[in-house]
């Protein structure tokens, strides 16, 4: 992972955030040595809930970004949130979203496991619950499948940045980075708001490649985007 790191930070002048397999103080300060402007984590925040706020105190809670996969109860009264891929750890969605807030966290990514891979779009109700709930940045992610869901999500879900893997839509970034990296990572591209001339430019220009306002490119990032790797 250090390795990885490193090699990415050597090559790619924009922030970046780096998850999966990060448990300890120690795992944080290592990558962000090598060049990581942020450390994602998930499962070994809801096991040690202390690592959020001990990170954040060593570190600044702008490099702490919390990872939130969450699914809809069966009964719809709201949603869980899951860790290791699957296990449902019985956690309300939004009320851990403002624990992890409180304890220290800058930034929370959060997937919809119910959209994640459909391509019909960002779990709208979802993401603005948790957004309306905490004060710091929200990521959508899980489910675009085009420009207009990114749209969505920036307005009706009330999310702060959006997020699209480049391995499932090399429509949305461009793949030549991709070759670069090693089997076992997924690449992630974030739009984020400053990324955009014009929402309305971007909601009717929907999948035109041509408007100027898509993240086709890692030419075309301002100082504002965003990649995110994270081990499979």
């Amino acid at each position: 992972v250090v390795d990885m790191v490193r090699k990415v930070a050597e090559n790619v002048f924009i922030p970046f955030t780096v998850g999966g397999g990060i448990r300890t103080v120690d795992d944080f300060k290592a990558l962000l040595r090598e060049g990581a402007d942020k450390i994602s984590i998930n499962s070994s925040a809801i096991n040690t809930p202390n690592l959020i706020s001990e990170a954040a105190e060593k570190f600044g809670s702008q490099c702490v970004v919390v990872a939130i996969d969450a699914k809809k109860r069966e009964d719809g009264s709201g949603w869980n949130i899951y860790k290791n891929g699957g296990i449902d750890v019985g956690i309300d969605a939004v009320e851990w979203a403002a624990k992890v807030e409180k304890l220290g966290a800058g930034e929370i990514l959060l997937t919809s496991m119910d959209c994640d891979g459909t391509k019909a779009g960002y779990d709208l109700e979802l993401t603005r619950a948790i957004a309306e709930e905490v004060s710091i940045p929200v990521i959508a992610s899980g489910g675009a499948g085009n420009l207009e869901h990114f749209y969505d999500a920036l307005t009706e879900g009330k999310a702060d940045a959006a997020l699209d893997e480049i391995k499932k839509n090399a429509a949305i970034l461009n793949s030549s980075f991709e070759k670069d990296i090693s089997s076992g990572w997924s690449i992630f591209s974030i739009a984020h708001m400053q990324q955009v001339e014009s929402y309305d430019t971007l909601k009717d220009a929907k999948l035109e490649s041509d408007t100027g306002t898509q993240t086709a490119s890692l030419d075309a990032y301002e100082s504002s985007a965003k990649a995110v790797l994270m081990a499979d």
